[in-house]
């Protein structure tokens, strides 16, 4: 829901990518759930991700059964995100 206001959508599935605009998906990332990912800071992560220190970014973390209600609640709440 919020990939129309998003410059770049990162994928935890590859089956997901039929259901998004192939020219807004960047990476495939995986599902962080392991501990052997082990911690970085900030500066690290946006190197990692190729994230701006200029730019907000929002990550959002949930799926399976609860999916589509987080993806509602953050519609709803950020709904001019990205708007100019």
């Amino acid at each position: 829901m919020l990939e129309r206001y998003a410059s770049e959508v990162h994928l935890s599935f590859q089956e997901s990518k039929k259901y998004l605009r192939r020219e807004k998906i960047h990476q495939f990332t995986g599902n962080p759930v392991r501990k052997s990912l082990g911690k970085m800071d900030k500066k690290e992560a946006l190197k990692k991700f190729g994230l701006s220190v200029e730019k907000k970014t929002l990550l959002v973390l949930g799926g399976s059964l609860g999916a589509r209600t987080i993806n509602e609640a953050i519609d709803r709440k950020y709904k001019n995100i990205g708007r100019k």
